[in-house]
Order: structure tokens, then C-alpha cells, then sequence
């Protein structure tokens, strides 16, 4: 089973980080970016198929709309933070249907919460973020289908109407789109 959240799909551009110890999650997939800093011990990450080891002083990216999931091994803490891709315009838009071939990345980046208080430094931390990121690593074509926003609506629907009678007709309805067409 994979979960869907619903991070990026706010009306404003989110920008959240929170700390985890000893936490396991299960497959997911959501519409923002996410990188995983391992502050102590390691944590494996899955994204699609692969299963990558990060350590100390490494943090993840995961690209959006990418399934993925993680495990801490016993003792371990990391950073998780998620921001849509409207806070990297530039960047979403000219690597968008690609994804890193290697997502783990050296060195922790500096981070002082304190000082992101306004959109353009929380804006310049995660330019300077990308900017590390294609130091390391290639993007490369992922085929995604352009109907992935309907997708999403679909899966948000269910999400909030599993409860009751869920059909293809409802969602339709809800949705706004064509019965046939869905």
C-alpha cells in the first residue's frame, strides 16, 4: 500500500522541517520536494525501486511525485524537510520529469532555521541546496504521465470520501470532470 500526502498541494508554497528519531515510514508519495538529512546514525531510503544507505554528514533528495519510504536503524535522527516546488521555480521547471540517478549527496548543509524568516532567505537556502545537489549528481529523464494532476484529485478524493460510497461517478462529479474521461 502507498501512501498519499498532501504536501504541495497547499494554496500557498509550503516550507516545513521537523526532526525524527527512530522512525520508520512507509512507501508515500506527495507533490513536494523532500530531503532527508541524517543527523546521527543511517537510515535506508527506497525511492521507485532502489534502496539507498545515508549516513552522517549525507542528506537524500527526493524529487516530487516520486514514491518513496525510509527506515532509521536503532539510534539514528534526521532532519526531514519538505518545500514545494514553487519556492525552486527556476529549478522545477528546467529539470521537471527529470530525477537525481544517484540522490544521496555529501555534506550536511548549513542550517540556521532561525535566520529563514522570510520567503527570499528560506528561497536562497534552497537555491544554494539545488546548487549542491547538481554539484553531485546527474538528472535524468523519468517519464511521468501529463495527466498526473488528475491523478492527484483522484487520489485526494478517495482519500478524504473512502468512508462512503466511493465510485468513479462520485469522483467525476466531485472532481468536475467527464465520467467517460476519468
Amino acid at each position: 500500500m502507498i501512501l498519499y500526502q498532501h504536501f504541495g498541494l497547499e494554496s500557498k508554497p509550503i516550507f516545513k522541517h521537523f526532526e525524527l528519531t527512530n522512525f520508520n515510514y512507509p512507501p508515500h508519495l506527495h507533490r513536494a520536494f523532500e530531503v532527508i538529512i541524517v543527523e546521527t546514525g543511517q537510515l535506508h531510503v527506497q525511492i521507485e525501486k532502489k534502496t539507498y544507505h545515508v549516513n552522517q554528514q549525507q542528506f537524500i533528495i527526493i524529487f516530487p511525485n516520486q514514491i518513496h519510504g525510509f527506515n532509521m536503524l536503532p539510534n539514528s535522527r534526521a532532519l526531514i524537510i519538505l518545500f514545494s516546488p514553487e519556492l525552486v521555480g527556476a529549478f522545477s521547471e528546467q529539470y521537471q520529469e527529470q530525477v537525481p540517478q544517484n540522490p544521496v549527496i555529501f555534506g550536511t548543509p548549513t542550517l540556521d532555521f532561525d535566520k529563514l524568516t522570510d520567503l527570499f532567505a528560506i528561497k536562497g537556502f534552497l537555491y544554494t541546496l539545488c546548487s549542491q545537489i547538481l554539484a553531485q549528481t546527474t538528472l535524468t529523464p523519468q517519464k511521468t504521465s501529463d495527466k498526473l494532476n488528475i491523478v492527484h484529485d483522484i487520489i485526494g478524493y478517495v482519500n478524504q470520501n473512502y468512508a462512503e460510497n466511493c465510485t468513479l461517478k462520485s469522483a467525476a462529479t466531485s472532481l468536475g470532470y467527464d465520467y467517460v474521461y476519468l
